[in-house]
């Protein structure tokens, strides 16, 4: 090994492509067969998705995953998962999935299928050839495991990432598509507004209290644009109803929840939060706070 090529060296152009490269890029700035295959060996250089390699010290985030599949699969288009990560899903993924022309067999961390795609659902992402977001989010809900479907359906609709009407679009486009009956019962969840079985009981539990006036699954905004989604709205009181659910609940979560939570106190809402814990062990607790923070908000009203 020469001092030209340190142990920690990178291929030039690996700093446009995410820090994905491939041996034949390695080789034509500098490094032999031989080096390549020690380096792959020794673990300085580790496989990424198809033949996408990164060095040891680049951890492998979604921007990689998509240029490690572009480089090994140039002519298909990044979807499902992989497009909706790069394009800001919640979603930690260590396979890249495409949508190839015709068949071909997956490869390491690498997965196609031969979906077909309507000409106004490509899209472009920093050079690569992507589904527009509504559609990477369509087929994530198809191929994903029905758990981290159904959680990652709640956050696109409870963000505003995806509505009712992309999922009737696509069902009327491919009415007899894979993973439709997956898609219609998600359609019925958003005409419902009940997101989670939490979201139900929280329902259940106010109906059963007599509580009226409230509505499920409201878009609010302020002068900024959408605040939020929220589970639960009195529109007269200014009230809002959260359900803290346990997906999609990491640091990160927490940190945009709380940022929320401040520009709805700005825009004059009150906002109470309550766990699965308490709408299955202290719905009188529940009823009570809600009724306590009407009360606050409606001379007259008796909580």
């Amino acid at each position: 090994m020469t001092n030209r090529h340190p142990p920690s060296w990178r291929p030039r152009i690996s700093a446009r492509q995410a820090g994905a490269f491939t041996r034949a890029q390695a080789i034509a700035e500098g490094l032999n067969k031989r080096q390549v295959a020690y380096r792959l060996e020794s673990g300085i250089f580790c496989k990424v998705a198809g033949i996408g390699l990164r060095h040891r010290q680049d951890p492998v985030t979604p921007a990689m995953l998509a240029h490690a599949a572009h480089l090994t699969w140039p002519d298909t288009v990044l979807a499902g998962p992989t497009a909706a990560m790069v394009l800001g899903a919640p979603l930690r993924l260590h396979n890249a999935h495409v949508i190839s022309q015709f068949r071909r067999k997956p490869q390491m961390h690498l997965i196609p299928h031969e979906f077909k795609i309507l000409p106004w659902e490509r899209d472009s992402w920093r050079g690569l050839p992507i589904t527009t977001l509504s559609r990477s989010l369509i087929d994530a809900f198809v191929v994903l495991p029905k758990q981290d479907a159904q959680a990652l359906f709640v956050w696109a609709h409870t963000h505003d990432r995806i509505d009712t009407a992309d999922l009737e679009l696509h069902l009327e486009h491919f009415p007899g598509r894979w993973g439709n009956t997956r898609l219609r019962q998600f359609l019925a969840q958003a005409h419902t507004g009940v997101m989670s079985p939490a979201e139900a009981l929280a329902h259940d539990i106010l109906r059963r209290s007599n509580l009226t006036g409230w509505k499920p699954d409201v878009t609010i905004r302020d002068g900024l644009g959408i605040i939020a989604r929220v589970d639960v709205l009195f529109p007269t009181e200014r009230v809002v109803v959260e359900i803290d659910g346990r997906r999609f609940h990491g640091s990160d979560r927490f940190q945009a929840d709380r940022t929320r939570d401040n520009r709805l106190q700005n825009a004059g809402y009150l906002v109470l939060r309550f766990t699965w814990q308490d709408l299955t062990t202290r719905q009188g607790m529940v009823i009570t706070q809600i009724r306590q923070a009407l009360a606050q908000r409606t001379p007259g009203f008796r909580a």
